[in-house]
Order: C-alpha cells, then sequence, then structure tokens
C-alpha cells in the first residue's frame, strides 16, 4: 500500500464493525483448508523431488475418472494459481522453492506457468530474466516437457518485435529465455520462423546464438 494511503488509513476501534483494530480479537485464526491443501501438496512434491519418485501422484497431478486422466484443477483455477506462483517468486527469488510450482501442478497447466513466468519477467530488469532463464534450465526435461515450453513461449516469440517498442532488450531478453528451456536449437527455429517477418526471424536466431556462445 502506498504510504500516503498508509497515512491516511484509520484503524477502527470498535470490534463490532467487521475489520480487524486496536480491539479485535487477536487470536491467530487457522489457515484455510484450501491453503493447508496447497502445503501439503507442495511437501509431498519435494518428497518426490528429493527421492525422484517421479510416479508420485502429486507430480503426476492427474485424476482418473472412469479410465480416463483429467486434469485435477481446471483452467481458471490453474491461472489463479500461477499468478500466486509468480508474486511468490518475485517476492523470494527461491529458485529451490519455484521447482514445486512446476512439481504440485497438473502437467496439462504447465505451459501456462511458462508463458506467465516469461512475459512477467520480460517487464521486469534483466536479474529477472537471467532467473526465470535459470528455473526454466532447471525444470528442463524433468518437470517441463519441450511441447510445454513451445507453447508457453509461442506467443511472447511471434511478439518479440511489438514487445521491443516498450522492451529495447527484447530480443535478447526472449533469446536467453529461449536457451534456458535447454530447446534444441531445431525447436528454436521452429519458433523463430513463426514470426511473419523474415528479417525479424533471422535476428531473433542470429542472437540466439550469439548469447549461446556466452556474450
Amino acid at each position: 500500500m502506498p504510504a500516503n494511503l498508509l497515512q491516511s488509513a484509520s484503524i477502527p476501534s470498535s470490534p463490532n464493525d467487521g475489520r480487524p483494530g486496536i480491539n479485535a480479537d487477536p487470536t491467530p485464526k487457522p489457515p484455510s483448508s484450501r491453503s493447508r491443501k496447497r502445503r501439503e501438496k507442495r511437501r509431498a512434491a519435494r518428497a518426490a523431488l528429493i527421492t525422484g519418485d517421479k510416479d508420485n501422484n502429486i507430480v503426476s497431478a492427474s485424476d482418473v475418472v472412469g479410465g480416463k486422466s483429467r486434469p485435477l484443477i481446471t483452467a481458471a483455477q490453474a491461472e489463479r494459481r500461477v499468478a500466486e506462483d509468480v508474486k511468490e517468486l518475485w517476492n523470494g527469488r527461491d529458485l529451490v522453492e519455484a521447482r514445486y510450482y512446476f512439481a504440485t501442478l497438473d502437467p496439462e497447466h504447465r505451459h501456462l506457468l511458462v508463458s506467465k513466468l516469461a512475459s512477467s519477467a520480460l517487464d521486469r530488469r534483466e536479474d529477472d530474466v537471467k532467473l526465470v532463464a535459470e528455473l526454466f534450465s532447471s525444470v528442463a526435461g524433468e518437470l517441463c516437457t519441450e511441447k510445454d515450453f513451445e507453447t508457453g513461449l509461442s506467443d511472447i516469440v511471434e511478439t518479440v518485435d511489438d514487445l521491443s517498442v516498450d522492451v529495447p532488450k527484447a530480443y535478447s531478453y526472449v533469446a536467453r529465455l529461449l536457451i534456458g528451456t535447454r530447446l534444441p536449437y531445431t525447436k528454436v527455429a521452429e519458433l523463430c520462423n513463426r514470426i511473419t517477418f523474415d528479417g525479424i526471424q533471422s535476428y531473433l536466431r542470429d542472437t540466439v546464438e550469439y548469447c549461446m556462445n556466452d556474450h
């Protein structure tokens, strides 16, 4: 909350006005069942990652009904959760914890996390782009498939020229994110080829090659 709002905000003293105040009951409230379930799910995923149990039900995050697999949460629920995870990453910048964002999210929705992380990083600083690229590299092949990365980054790659209007380093930032995915160069080239203009295609490919050489 901005400082001016904090200064102007008044603290209610009545315990009956429905808002926390000086006379409000100080007894800590137990966490909601949703919060508890999420923490339990992350702890299970953490244990699975440590032990290498990739068949753990939490990591696979699918349910079987009538012999058919289905996601445990809806796309709308996944989007809300992804938004929370991205916010947590910027607050804590903990890559170990960030791996659990992928581990505890249904595989069907992990491309959403890829997309949100990338787009959020592009709105921030270069260090933030490097952090997300490092996270991508950490989960690539284990918790995030090539298809997840391709789906999650395709829109960003296709609109990189538009992004460069507001983000001068958009090409190098997107290139770093692509390198972080550890996608084969042929896959990266395929993504670049989705760009409408040939000149931009080749420029992004050249930028990826340049960044791969640690310049």
